[in-house]
C-alpha cells in the first residue's frame, strides 16, 4: 500500500469513527443528530452546560461513540468535563465529512437553501434577497 493509499484509508477510517458509522458517503440527513453534532462540534468547539440532564446525556453520547475526549469527571459524577483534541487527523477528517455531506448528489442546494429560510424565520432573522 502506498501513501496516498493510506492516508486515504486512514481518513476514511476517522471519518467512520467521527460519526460512528461505515456508511460515510451517505447524505446528512441519513445520520443521527449527535452524530451531526460531532462533526460540528469538531469544527466550532461547542461549549456544553454541565447542569442540563439532557446537555449531559449527549456529552456522555459524543465521549462513548464521537472520538470526544473525557477530561475530568468529578467524584460525585454529576457531569463531565470533555472536549475534541486538537488533532489534524481529526479536524481533517470533520472537513471532509461536511465537504460530503454538501456536496452529497442526493442533496440538491435548494434543499440547503429552504433549510435556512425556515431557520432565519424561527429565528427572526431577516432572509436574504
Amino acid at each position: 500500500m502506498n501513501a496516498p493509499e493510506m492516508h486515504t484509508e486512514v481518513m476514511e477510517l476517522v471519518r467512520a469513527k467521527l460519526v460512528a458509522s461505515r456508511a460515510i458517503d451517505s447524505s446528512y440527513d441519513t445520520f443521527p443528530r449527535v452524530a451531526r453534532m460531532a462533526v460540528l462540534d469538531v469544527q466550532l468547539s461547542l461549549d456544553y452546560e454541565p447542569r442540563r440532564e439532557k446537555v449531559q446525556i449527549e456529552e456522555a453520547g459524543l465521549v462513548e461513540s464521537h472520538m470526544r475526549i473525557a477530561y475530568s469527571i468529578p467524584n460525585d459524577r454529576e457531569y463531565l468535563r470533555s472536549g475534541y483534541p486538537s488533532e489534524p487527523l481529526l479536524a481533517e477528517a470533520a472537513a471532509r465529512q461536511l465537504w460530503k455531506w454538501r456536496t452529497h448528489p442526493h442533496q440538491h442546494p435548494r434543499y440547503w437553501l429552504a433549510r435556512s429560510r425556515r431557520i432565519r424565520r424561527a429565528y427572526g432573522t431577516p432572509s436574504a434577497p
